[in-house]
């Protein structure tokens, strides 16, 4: 059965938003690649580990989703992100 995980969602002021592009779905980068190279790494070395950012659509924030098996893990994934 499903079990949810702790999750909270930050955001980080950007410069401009327009360049952090994503895939159709929104879940990972495609731009730019390095980001999400370091979002994939540090979601691994979490059990339950999940995380995407994704660009506003009308701010120039970037909006971070984050989960993991452990609440305390959930804010130590967002502060290496």
């Amino acid at each position: 059965m499903y079990q949810e995980f702790p999750n909270k969602m930050f955001k980080a002021v950007v410069a401009d938003r327009t360049s952090f592009k994503t895939q159709w779905d929104e879940s990972r980068l495609t731009d730019p690649i390095a980001l999400q190279n370091l979002i994939d790494a540090e979601a691994a070395a979490v059990e339950g580990g999940r995380a995407f950012v994704r660009p506003s659509g009308t701010e120039d924030i970037l909006r971070l989703y984050v989960e993991a098996k452990k609440e305390a893990d959930v804010q130590r994934l967002a502060d290496k992100i």
